[in-house]
């Protein structure tokens, strides 16, 4: 699902849509292009597959922290 093309890889565009997708209403397209940014860890201007896994590891690991 994250990964329409099956090529491994979320675009921006793609995770725009996703985002939306969850019902996420961020304050702003800039949040949401911060968080890919961030998230491309490589900076290669997609999120591979592994780079989101951790990604979403770390969310849920820091949102049951914060519990």
């Amino acid at each position: 699902m994250w990964d329409p093309r099956s090529d491994g890889k979320v675009t921006k565009g793609d995770f725009r849509n996703h985002i939306k997708r969850l019902g996420l209403k961020p304050k702003s397209i800039h949040e949401v292009d911060d968080l890919f940014e961030l998230w491309d860890g490589d900076h290669s201007g997609s999120i591979d597959m592994d780079e989101l896994r951790d990604a979403l590891i770390a969310l849920h690991k820091d949102y049951k922290r914060r519990l």
